[in-house]
Parts: C-alpha cells; sequence; structure tokens
C-alpha cells in the first residue's frame, strides 16, 4: 500500500513537473482568457439590447391606438451560463413578437458585426475542455506506459513486487488528478471573471450547475487519460505512442463528427433554404392577394390619418377620420378577411414546423452516431443544465408563446379587435355620411398630427406572459459516459495482462 501511495506521488509529481504538461496548461489558460473575454463581451452587449428592448417594450405598453398596432414583445433574457455553455442560445434569438398579424417567431437583438470575431465567438468554455484539454491528455499521457517500458523502469516496478492492477491505478489516478486540476484552474478563471462583473448576475441554482458541469468534465477527462493508457500498453515507442495519440485526438474530435454531418446532411430529405423560401413565398403572396381581392372600397373617399399594413396591403393599421361608408367597408373587410388570415398564417405556421421537424430529425440521426463520442456526450450534458439546448431554448419557448399567443387572440376577440376597433376608436355615433360634415375637434382627435389626441386602447387586463423554465436532467448523457469509461476501464484491464 505504502508503495502504491509513493507510486502515485511519483506519477503526478512528474505528469505537473512535465514541459508538454506546463505547455499545454498555459495555453489553455491564454485560450480560456481569450474565450471567455469575447463570451462576456458578447454576453453584454446582448444585455444592453434585452434592457433597450424592454424599455421600449415598457414605454409602448400604453401607446397602442387600434388594435392592429398592438405588438406584445416576448423577450429572452441573455442567460449567463451561456458564457461557459454557448448551446444555441446565441443563435436561437431573444426576441418573439405577439400580434394579430405577426408570427410567433424568434428574432435576434444581437449581430456580431466583425467576421473576424464571429468565427471565434462560436467557442466557449466547453469547447476548450472538448479541443484543448482532451489533446492535453493524448498529448503527454499517451507515451507514460511506453516510456516507463523504453527507459527500465517498469522492469525496476514490477521487481518491487507491485502488482500490475496497482500499477495500472496509480497510473490512472495520478493522470486524472494532474488533469483535474487543469479543468478547476479552468473553472476557477471562469468564475473568478464572472464573480467579479456588476451585469453578470450568477445565482446559486447557477452554481449548481457549474458545479454539475464540472462534475461531468471529470468523466469526460477520465476517458481520454483512459484512451492514454490503452494507446501506451500496446506501443512500445514513445514517439509512435504520441503519434497514435494525435490521431485518436483528430478522428475523435474532429474527423469522425464533422463526416458523420456531412454524410447525414447529404443523404437527408431536408430542402435546400431557397426551397424553404420558396414555399413560404408562394403561400405569402397568395394570402396576399386573397386578402386584397376582399378589399371593396367606394370609390369616392376622403381619408385623414390612413395607414395601411406593411405585410398585407388589404388590412388597414389605422383610419383616423373619413365617410361613414368607407369605415363600414374597411370593417367589413377585416371581418372578412381575419378568418383568411388565420388560416394563411396556420399554412406558413406548417411550413415553418415540417422544416424545422427535419432539420431536428436530421440532427436527432446524426445523434445516434455521435453519442459514443466523449466531447459529444459533454457538449450535450452541459447545454441541458445550463438550459441553453435546442429543447429548453429554443422549442419549449415557442410552445409557450404560440398558446399565449392564441390566449392573447381570445382576448382580442372579446375585446371587439376583430372589427372597426382592429383600425380606429371612433364610435359609430361620430361618423358622418359626408366627410365634411366633421368638425374640426374630430380633426384634432382622430386625423393627422393626432398623436398626443388620439384615444389609447386600455389594455391593463391583457394576459401576461410568463416564461416557465422547465428543467430536463440529461440522464443519459451521464449513463453513457459511465458506460463508455467502464468499458474502456475493462479493455486496459485486458491489455494490462498482456504487458510485460
Amino acid at each position: 500500500m505504502n508503495n502504491f501511495k509513493i507510486l502515485i506521488i511519483q506519477e503526478i509529481q512528474q505528469q505537473i513537473k512535465s514541459f508538454k504538461f506546463i505547455i499545454m496548461l498555459v495555453l489553455s489558460i491564454f485560450v480560456t482568457l481569450s474565450c471567455i473575454y469575447l463570451q462576456v463581451k458578447e454576453y453584454k452587449e446582448r444585455q444592453n439590447s434585452f434592457i433597450e428592448e424592454s424599455n421600449i417594450a415598457l414605454n409602448q405598453k400604453n401607446s397602442f391606438r387600434v388594435f392592429s398596432e398592438v405588438k406584445v414583445p416576448i423577450l429572452i433574457q441573455p442567460n449567463p451560463l451561456s458564457i461557459c455553455v454557448k448551446g444555441v442560445d446565441h443563435i436561437a434569438g431573444d426576441k418573439l413578437v405577439i400580434s394579430i398579424t405577426d408570427l410567433p417567431l424568434f428574432q435576434s437583438l444581437y449581430q456580431i458585426k466583425n467576421p473576424f470575431l464571429k468565427i471565434f465567438n462560436s467557442y466557449d468554455l466547453i469547447d476548450i475542455i472538448i479541443i484543448f484539454l482532451s489533446l492535453a491528455i493524448l498529448f503527454t499521457t499517451a507515451e507514460t506506459i511506453t516510456g516507463d517500458r523504453e527507459n527500465g523502469v517498469l522492469k525496476l516496478i514490477f521487481s518491487n513486487k507491485i502488482k500490475k492492477i496497482d500499477f495500472f491505478y496509480a497510473k490512472f489516478l495520478s493522470s486524472l488528478i494532474s488533469f483535474s486540476v487543469f479543468l478547476l484552474v479552468i473553472f476557477l478563471i471562469f468564475l473568478l471573471i464572472i464573480l467579479f462583473l456588476p451585469f453578470v448576475e450568477l445565482t446559486f441554482i447557477d452554481g449548481v450547475k457549474i458545479f454539475v458541469i464540472f462534475i461531468f468534465g471529470l468523466f469526460f477527462i477520465s476517458i481520454f487519460v483512459l484512451i492514454a493508457i490503452l494507446i501506451s500498453l500496446n506501443v512500445t515507442n514513445s514517439t509512435n505512442a504520441v503519434i497514435y495519440g494525435l490521431i485518436t485526438w483528430i478522428f475523435i474530435t474532429i474527423l469522425y463528427p464533422n463526416s458523420i454531418d456531412f454524410i447525414i446532411k447529404t443523404t437527408s430529405s431536408v430542402p435546400s433554404t431557397n426551397q424553404f423560401e420558396a414555399s413560404l413565398g408562394s403561400v405569402y403572396k397568395e394570402l396576399q392577394d386573397q386578402i386584397e381581392s376582399n378589399v371593396n372600397l367606394p370609390s369616392k373617399r376622403n381619408v385623414s390619418l390612413g395607414k395601411t399594413n406593411q405585410c398585407y396591403p388589404g388590412f388597414p393599421d389605422i383610419i383616423g377620420v373619413t365617410q361613414k361608408n368607407v369605415f363600414e367597408a374597411y370593417e367589413k373587410s377585416v371581418r372578412k378577411n381575419i378568418p383568411i388570415l388565420f388560416e394563411g398564417q396556420r399554412k406558413l405556421m406548417d411550413i415553418f414546423d415540417n422544416y424545422n421537424d427535419k432539420l431536428i430529425k436530421q440532427r436527432n440521426k446524426s445523434s445516434y452516431f455521435k453519442y459514443v463520442l466523449p466531447g459529444y456526450l459533454l457538449n450535450e450534458f452541459a447545454s441541458k443544465v445550463a438550459g441553453t439546448d435546442v429543447r429548453s431554448r429554443k422549442l419549449e419557448v415557442e410552445k409557450q408563446a404560440r398558446f399565449y399567443r392564441q390566449n392573447l387572440l381570445e382576448y382580442f376577440e372579446s375585446r371587439g379587435a376583430f372589427g372597426l376597433k382592429f383600425f380606429t376608436q371612433m364610435k359609430r355615433g361620430e361618423m358622418k355620411e359626408d366627410y365634411n360634415q366633421y368638425e374640426s375637434i374630430i380633426f384634432k382627435k382622430y386625423g393627422w398630427g393626432s398623436d398626443d389626441t388620439y384615444p389609447r386602447i386600455d389594455l391593463n387586463d391583457m394576459p401576461q406572459f410568463k416564461l416557465k423554465n422547465k428543467f430536463h436532467f440529461p440522464l443519459e448523457e451521464l449513463l453513457l459516459i459511465i458506460i463508455i469509461n467502464m468499458l474502456l476501464v475493462v479493455a486496459c484491464f485486458i491489455n494490462l495482462q498482456k504487458l510485460k
């Protein structure tokens, strides 16, 4: 037992003092600092955009004149854990607009303008662990047993009656401990920077999630340590062991995942972007034509303050002052076109859903082949814990937004929004058959220049959106990485028996 402890301590000291280990540690610290700087900068700009949009939404809440103008924004606050685990947080969008004429689809509040920064901004702390930490392990540990065999240390160790199993555990635990310190340094740098930033607020739950991701990272390290030992057990030359380690790293982190993505993408029946946009365009054009064909206005009309919808010209946004028969003609067209609009929107959403479903199926098909990759498992586990995965960050939010929109449309209908109130607040008793019969006070109230005097809609009883964050623990990824570790341990035991 005493020899076992001495062996572990000696291995740890040898590992940490090695030139390769120090170089990889320094390089990883530099890359970590650079990565965190870029991610923090992006997070701050996204946070500023969120605050700016929130203030705009707050100011607009009581400024809507008619129901066609009512647009309720759903703003997604940046997730502080996205600095560590981006997932799809940076590409999913930050805003959805809920209204009668808008589709509940994600929009982005923030865009990276510098294309050079855009390349590096796609990498996060998890990518550093997947790329640099795995490389460091294979680069420094692949020759751990091979080197002992070459310089005669292996013969000396076994002559001191140290069992092969103890020798294996000493090698494994010493490397695991050394690179756990490596991992800890990366996470501590992240936490020390984040905790001193006033615009980043980490909760206790966020701290627990970071700790859980760190623990999973230890399983990730363990896999590459075992792979390195497995290579070292089967190769007799140190240089060849390092080369095999690098080849293994290239295959696991670059070649295999990118090949799977390419094969799945080329064999899947997902429409191209042009085909997708063409499908949307044909339905959208048909909807526009159908709506415009239902608008039948009197040839003689005078309008003071008249605006039509930019997307659907057949819909009036607001009509200030006009003849009574013109008001009635607009009302008739609105009542006739609202069901047509909703049916057209349903068709458009079906196209979006069908396209997204195919993309998700393509991604899931790719996942089946990638679940053997430790890097993929770490990325999936971390994003699900952080809440930046596709399901939590995009699909769940869109689902809740659509449900909220349905409730909001029912509320609008109860307020008479699908008739006159869609485009005017002028009461029927105030409407005149002849445009010239209107008094000047009516023009001041409803006509051009009435921005301050036009009545505002009271929306204090309007339903409010509240996002319900649902946490799904990634048990599948945890079980898989444990199984992979166990299989590699068995493989090492088998090869250990052949060691001479």
